[in-house]
């Protein structure tokens, strides 16, 4: 039995990632080991062919009751237990729970994705020597098998007799583990990030963990990891035998050296310059070591050196301490804020918002676009399956960590939508020093923007440096000279509290004929001393505590089209809206009533209510403007005899004649609900202010009526679609409009009065 137990140990070196496998213990160290650099390495090469040779243990390594042969069953077959969801530790003591001592063969039972010469799948290559498969029948590879059957499996060399094995893996990019984010963290950490960019990185979108970071980083502040300096003294010792020394389980790693390499940095400042790669170096170092001492792998006839700890020797490496994140630059820094929160409160208070509730937006620097841009480069060269995309945008986790603090500070709670804006604007001394970098990186398209100034004014902009950095790699950035030290944090420099418009709706009656709808200011002089917009807008800029000034900017008049200045709007009235800008409060019903009742004492306009609209309200305005018809009232007279006038050399008058045919005149079908189709050029009288075009519009309606004891006048109501001029139909002007009223009658005729009865359109939208 002695003598079995003397012949048969073996030793399983993975020669890609001069791991080495021995007593107990050693399944704790390959597992801390390999989260950042075994399977990170290995992942690295797209398609790597993986090897592990079972050796005879040394002398001096031969107590085989300590050698963990199930755990080498399922060494690499981490994925297949945890899928992907879970540590690897618990992944592999989960899969150790239920293991048995097996053979070959019942290792294909259990594992059947595991074929025997097949492409781009696992199997053995056995000595031909070795008969031991020819009785096992492996089963075919099903391709309904997913990724998690996708498992490297090292077999019991005591259950299988077999002197050595060899077994090799094509496509490891199939293998896929779930990101370590401890690891992760810690290496952000290392970076010089804070906690909440550390949480970004890892693409943590919650906002409970942005709204309390301290308490949510509590668990990444320390990770069970390897101490690199151990693991470099376990590789360089025992060389002759290539035998690495156990980590004593349960020790806790404060300081990581092997992190501050990866990251470019073992000082209190961050270099950039970033030319250490991933922990696979740890491995290529071991092997120069081992070469230059004159050992290799398959030396085994060396005696075993001692294992020298040189963790005493070496100096304790120091860890990065950054009063500012190298990331944010102090943006989610809460020890930043107060400056921040007061100019906030100071911009309320100046404005007297009654709003209860805001929504936040931020303006950071530039420069933390190109920081977030190394570090996520840097991020995806130590892990393979990092993906840059994922991490969260710096004004996302700002709204969710800020706003908790800001909201009990002012007194009021955020809304995402608010219609109080309050906007912060953040500013770094260096950025502009620091985007000066980017034109090495990306020098034509600067070039190009300097030559053409007027288009470009400005050099850097948050557009022309995504683009800049839109393809760029971490060598190009390292090369040319990118400084992620911080001097300083970003300073707020100005806040600015803006509420969203509010709008009224309502439909005035217009009771003048010498009143325009807008002011009518001729050459810089007025021609009429007051507009409906005026009348209507004065009660309520005695409400909002207007200025002159603030009435010419913050309240704007929107009306569903106009009529002239002699014109009269009655019946219902004109739809029209008022769009005020950034108002400190909502008027109240009574303040909206008591606004109506002094715009109607004018005598001149008269407003029955109004409501509160919402933006999309304003859209059905402007369109009805285009598609709404209106019927008007025009009184004509009649100035020369008509082609039904049997007598042309007396009095002219309105016949019976004329007024038949104008109520069954139409120049389209009788089925048609339009009777009248017309073209009219541009009127004379608007060309200073609309294009000269001809356009077709429709009479939809025509009816009149004689004016007892006037012979001369006839009362005309015509319904018409939108846009059409009323009073160049009738008369024609110069035959620009065809065919006219006076055209249809053989006549001259013209139009003395015109009043607008009623604007077919649904206003103030009903709601609900």
């Amino acid at each position: 039995m002695f003598l079995l137990r003397a012949l048969i140990p073996y030793i399983l070196v993975l020669t890609q990632a001069n791991v080495n496998i021995r007593k107990s213990g050693w399944l704790d160290r390959l597992v801390e080991f390999h989260r950042f650099n075994f399977i990170n390495d290995l992942q690295k090469i797209p398609a790597v062919q993986l090897k592990a040779d079972i050796v005879p243990a040394p002398p001096g390594y031969i107590d085989s009751e300590k050698w963990d042969f199930p755990s080498v069953i399922r060494l690499l077959s981490l994925i297949r237990q945890s899928e992907g969801l879970g540590p690897v530790r618990r992944a592999i003591r989960h899969a150790l729970q239920s293991t048995r001592r097996m053979g070959i063969k019942d290792s294909l039972k259990l594992f059947p994705s595991l074929k025997k010469h097949l492409p781009n799948d696992l199997y053995y290559e056995i000595e031909e020597s070795v008969e031991y498969y020819n009785d096992v029948n492996t089963p075919k590879y099903s391709e309904n098998k997913t990724l998690d059957d996708a498992i490297i499996l090292v077999s019991n060399p005591v259950e299988a007799r077999l002197p050595s094995a060899m077994i090799s893996v094509n496509l490891l990019k199939f293998v896929k583990l779930a990101m370590d984010d401890k690891l992760l963290f810690k290496f952000c950490k290392s970076l010089g990030c804070c906690d909440s960019c550390c949480f970004r990185y890892m693409g943590n979108k919650k906002s409970s963990v942005y709204e309390n970071v301290k308490t949510a980083a509590e668990k990444f502040q320390e990770t069970i990891v390897p101490d690199s300096a151990q693991i470099r003294s376990n590789l360089e010792t025992d060389t002759e035998t290539d035998i690495v020394k156990p980590l004593e389980s349960g020790s806790k790693i404060q300081n990581d050296p092997e992190l501050e390499e990866i990251s470019g940095s073992t000082t209190d400042k961050m270099d950039v310059d970033g030319s250490n790669h991933c922990t696979a170096n740890i491995a290529s170092k071991s092997m120069e070591n081992m070469e230059s001492n004159g050992t290799t792998t398959k030396d085994k006839s060396n005696p075993v050196q001692p294992s020298i700890d040189l963790s005493d020797s070496m100096p304790p490496s120091k860890k990065l301490k950054l009063d500012v994140c190298v990331s944010c630059l102090g943006v989610l820094q809460d020890s930043f804020w107060d400056d921040t929160f007061a100019k906030i409160k100071e911009a309320l208070v100046k404005k007297g918002y009654e709003c209860k509730t805001y929504t936040c937006g931020l303006s950071a620097p530039i420069s933390t676009i190109l920081r977030e841009k190394v570090i996520t480069l840097k991020i995806a060269e130590a892990f393979s399956d990092y993906d840059p995309n994922i991490y969260t945008q710096l004004k996302d986790a700002w709204k969710m960590s800020f706003r908790q603090k800001v909201s009990e500070y002012i007194d009021k709670s955020f809304d995402i939508d608010s219609p109080l804006l309050i906007m912060v604007h953040l500013d770094y001394p260096d950025d502009l020093q620091e985007l000066e970098v980017l034109k090495k990186v990306s020098p034509i398209l600067f070039e190009n923007r300097n030559r053409y100034k007027r288009r470009f004014p400005t050099e850097f902009t948050r557009q022309s440096v995504e683009q800049a950095l839109e393809d760029v790699k971490l060598e190009t950035l390292m090369s040319s000279g990118v400084q992620m030290d911080a001097h300083g944090h970003a300073q707020c420099v100005s806040v600015v509290c803006a509420h969203a418009p509010a709008y009224l709706g309502g439909r005035y009656i217009k009771l003048s004929r010498n009143l325009p709808q807008t002011p009518w200011i001729l050459k810089k002089q007025r021609v009429l001393p007051n507009s409906v917009e005026e009348i209507i807008f004065k009660p309520l800029a005695k409400i909002f505590k207007f200025s002159d000034g603030d009435v010419e900017t913050r309240l704007k008049f929107i009306s569903a089209g106009r009529e002239d200045v002699d014109v009269r709007c009655l019946g219902d009235g004109r739809p029209f809206a008022i769009e005020i800008s950034d108002p400190i409060r909502q008027l109240t019903n009574e303040e909206l009533q008591c606004a109506c009742a002094e715009i109607s004492t004018s005598g001149d306009v008269v407003v029955k209510s109004f409501s509160y609209l919402t933006k999309d309200d304003l859209i059905q305005l402007k369109k009805g403007e285009e598609t709404k018809c209106k019927t008007y009232e025009a009184l004509c007279i009649k100035l020369t005899h008509s082609k039904f006038d049997k007598e042309t050399s007396g009095e002219v008058k309105v016949t019976q004649e004329d007024i038949d045919f104008i109520n069954t005149y139409r120049n389209t079908e009788p089925t048609d609900p339009v009777r009248v189709n017309i073209t009219q050029k541009t009127p004379i009288r608007v060309l200073h202010r609309r294009p000269l075009l001809t356009r077709t519009r429709q009479i939809l309606d025509i009816t009149a009526k004689t004016l007892p004891g006037h012979p001369q006048l006839f009362l005309l109501r015509i319904q018409t679609s939108a846009g059409t001029y009323v009073k160049e139909w009738v008369h024609g002007e110069l035959s620009r409009t065809y065919p006219s009223l006076s055209h249809a009658l053989s006549a001259d005729v013209d139009l003395l009065a015109l009043d607008v009865t009623e604007v077919h359109l649904q206003w103030p939208p009903i709601k609900g």
